[in-house]
């Protein structure tokens, strides 16, 4: 009987792992679903930027009054993103979460100047 239920455990997290796997399309994980912030200081202000990921695949940015959002996924170190604001196409990012807990986002690929503009460089997590 205890054997049938590892079977039948093993069988059922197989078909999780699979089905989630098949479109080839991850969220982030390990710590990255959560709130970032960065500050950007010039000459006439201190900007500071929100960017939140969320486990079902949505994110939302805050650019000190403006917002965009749009959906992402990951695969392997890159994160591709799309927006509305960038005509539905998607920009691929690279990303990494350093030894000090910061993640670190930098160009891959992406046409849109204004959202790359907006995500790279290092996030760390609101507290």
């Amino acid at each position: 009987m205890v054997q049938q239920q590892y079977y039948t455990a093993t069988f059922f997290i197989l078909i999780v792992i699979f089905t989630g796997c098949s479109s080839g399309r991850e969220f982030i994980s390990d710590g990255v679903v959560c709130k970032w912030f960065r500050t950007e200081e010039t000459n006439e202000s201190t900007n500071i930027y929100l960017l939140e990921f969320d486990d079902d695949g949505s994110f939302y940015l805050l650019l000190n009054e403006t917002e965009s959002d749009g959906s992402y996924y990951v695969r392997g170190n890159q994160l591709i993103i799309s927006n509305e604001s960038c005509e539905g196409q998607p920009g691929k990012y690279n990303f990494k979460i350093t030894d000090a807990g910061a993640l670190t986002i930098s160009i891959n690929e992406d046409f849109c100047s204004s959202r790359i503009q907006h995500l790279i460089g290092e996030w760390h997590k609101r507290k």
